[in-house]
């Protein structure tokens, strides 16, 4: 059913504000726990509600429901309805196939091109992540909606505590307003995830800042920016005009499907003179694998870390075990993940988290698909 969009603005003369989650990910590092309608925004990674509703609340917290609005798929969008039920109807957008963030992001500024909202900002926020220190958050937040209300595109940098291989780069050149706190600064590069070489020296070389994966715009410059560089991108979109007043574009999945593969950093960020970064201040975590999430388990003798259900460890050291709902039982080991979920388990050893996707994505050919 299409709806008669109407632009809602809580402030007059004040430029709204509006926050999108980007949930379409699926969590394959996540295994068995994450599971394809059921990935890792859409589980209690870290604490007791899931990350989904933690980002959501936190958002909610700076711009109201009424403000937010979550792109997602069709498998996942009736659980993100459900996790959030606060949102609005209409303000869940399924993408019937995915392509990747350039898309999602398109798609949330052509949603609000249709409210009337091309002068407005918004924010785009990963719906995976760990933030602690709301406070903190706000005053970032704050600082990158004033630099966005000026014409600026505006990244959120983590200032590097160890060499993650794991993470992107931004490099940062000169400071901006340096009267204003946090501290915030042009962007000169972006740097994909580097080797453990580039990685030691980037932890230490003041000028380079983990990219967060959050950012916010005003959204007639992004939009400007999107056409620009991905112009095909732009063009599908507007193709799809009203339709947008459906929350579920199953539909339109011929239409969607023409859409470019690409990331928004490898599609725009990389590429526009528009970019700014603010330090973030507050801690940030992006939970990337059983290894991260882990060290929100509490902490038992030798080291081992254990949550879930029934656990019992003999002789083990610098173990990682979560069990769902059967015993776990591990004699003489070390530094190994243990995570019992449903139908199947994982065993790998600690420093090789990152490779539970290589294991899923074997799993997603053959008889196995049933375990995904």
């Amino acid at each position: 059913m299409k709806r008669d969009w109407v632009a809602r603005r809580p402030f007059d003369g004040v430029p709204s504000r509006w926050a999108c989650i980007m949930a379409g990910g699926l969590g394959r590092r996540f295994w068995p726990l994450s599971r394809r309608t059921r990935p890792k925004h859409l589980i209690p990674v870290v604490g007791a509600d899931t990350l989904l509703r933690q980002t959501g609340q936190r958002l909610a917290d700076v711009v109201g429901w009424d403000h937010l609005m979550v792109v997602t798929n069709g498998e996942q969008a009736s659980a993100v309805r459900t996790e959030l039920p606060e949102l609005p109807t209409g303000h869940v957008l399924a993408e019937p196939v995915g392509r990747n963030t350039a898309a999602c992001v398109g798609l949330a500024l052509r949603w609000l091109q249709l409210r009337r909202e091309e002068g407005g900002t918004v924010g785009f926020f990963p719906s995976d992540h760990v933030v602690e220190d709301l406070d903190g958050f706000r005053l970032c937040l704050d600082r990158a909606w004033a630099l966005a209300e000026s014409g600026r595109v505006v990244a959120f940098g983590i200032v590097p505590t160890s060499p993650e291989t794991g993470y992107g780069y931004m490099r940062v050149g000169a400071a901006l307003h340096d009267a204003a706190q946090p501290r915030a600064f042009e962007v000169k590069s972006f740097h994909e995830k580097p080797d453990l070489a580039h990685a030691r020296q980037w932890a230490v070389s003041g000028e380079h800042f983990w990219n967060s994966g959050m950012f916010v715009a005003k959204v007639d410059v992004l939009w400007a920016e999107l056409a620009r560089l991905l112009p095909a991108t732009a063009e599908v979109l507007r193709r799809l005009g009203s339709e947008l007043g459906d929350d579920d574009l199953a539909a339109h999945r011929e239409v969607y499907s023409g859409l470019a593969d690409v990331s928004v950093d490898h599609g725009i960020m990389e590429h526009s003179h528009l970019m700014a970064m603010v330090e973030s201040t507050f801690r940030w975590d992006d939970v990337g694998s059983w290894e991260a999430a882990s060290r929100y388990w509490p902490l038992s003798a030798g080291d081992n870390r254990l949550l879930g259900g029934d656990v019992t460890l003999v002789d083990c050291s610098g173990c990682r075990v979560r069990s769902e709902d059967l015993l776990v039982a591990l004699v003489g080991m070390q530094d190994v993940i243990v995570v019992q979920s449903g139908d199947a388990i994982l065993v790998c050893p600690r420093d090789r988290a990152q490779d539970v996707k290589a294991l899923v994505e074997n799993l997603e050919t053959g008889a196995r698909k049933r375990y995904l």
